[in-house]
């Protein structure tokens, strides 16, 4: 692979995509635009549609957009990815019966308040319905073998596989002193979730890089990647793009920590060697 400092030079030389000279016609709108995320209530269904070239607009009306590739896959629908509401019958029901206790509670006592019984009934049906919503109605929890298996990855780029770290010689793992701790870093990862696009062919002559790798921050996933990777790869001319899920994030398996040992496996250097592995495959 060449290096960053190339691959960012290199980057800066690409040509725009409309040269000075050509300009749009009044009557047609640009809409190359960053990728939109749309999730459609109603049909469950999440599509990334990256929008490229000119196209027509009439005035007062929309803009059509034409999609270059759908990179998610459909939700199945006996899985829900949120909570899902407690039907009205259900509602009334645990309000009638935090209401009946309020009452039988200030019955037992000298003095009864109304305040006290509105009070009571208004907080145990909000806790009442706080519990029932997570015992019955919660999103559905799944491991992700169970999900490549039963259903699908969550996108058509997804590939699933074990991994072996494979550490550079500047790698912060090498600093490792203990043998067992440094032995640990090399444990392999059962499920890694990663993202793969092949650049489509389109001449003869060799692509201007052979992989490129993404690699996601603290909190989000290679999905976060989605949808950039096409559009980055091809506009660099690469032949291969990834990114993956870093242990303990999206998809890729989670080893359990029982010893403060186990932790070396959610490093940052440890995530870099699951990357590189990825690569030379």
């Amino acid at each position: 692979m060449r290096p960053i400092r190339s691959l960012l030079a290199s980057s800066q030389q690409m040509p725009s995509k409309l040269p000075s000279t050509e300009q749009p016609p009044k009557n047609l709108r640009s809409t190359e635009q960053t990728p939109e995320w749309m999730m459609r209530k109603g049909t469950r269904k999440m599509t990334m549609a990256h929008d490229s070239g000119y196209i027509m607009s009439e005035q007062g009306q929309e803009p059509q957009t034409q999609t270059h590739g759908t990179y998610l896959n459909d939700i199945p629908s006996e899985l829900s990815p949120y909570y899902r509401s407690v039907p009205l019958l259900l509602r009334g029901l645990l309000f009638s019966l935090s209401t009946a206790i309020s009452v039988f509670r200030n019955l037992a006592g000298k003095h009864m308040r109304l305040r006290f019984i509105v009070l009571q009934s208004l907080l145990g049906t909000l806790v009442s319905n706080i519990l029932v919503e997570d015992l019955l109605f919660a999103p559905s929890r799944i491991g992700t073998e169970k999900l490549a298996s039963k259903y699908n990855l969550p996108s058509p780029l997804s590939q699933l596989e074990t991994v072996v770290p494979l550490f550079s010689k500047h790698s912060s793992v090498w600093d490792i002193k203990d043998e067992e701790d440094l032995a640990t870093a090399f444990e392999p990862f059962e499920l890694v979730h990663y993202l793969r696009y092949d650049a489509p062919l389109k001449d003869a002559s060799p692509p201007r890089f052979d992989v490129i790798h993404a690699s996601h921050g603290f909190g989000a996933s290679s999905l976060s990647w989605l949808p950039a990777l096409p559009t980055l790869v091809d506009r660099l001319g690469a032949r291969v793009g990834l990114a993956h899920d870093a242990p303990g994030f999206g998809f890729t398996s989670r080893p359990p920590v029982n010893c403060k040992r186990d932790l070396i496996r959610y490093t940052p250097a440890t995530s870099a060697g699951v990357g590189g592995s990825i690569v030379q495959t």
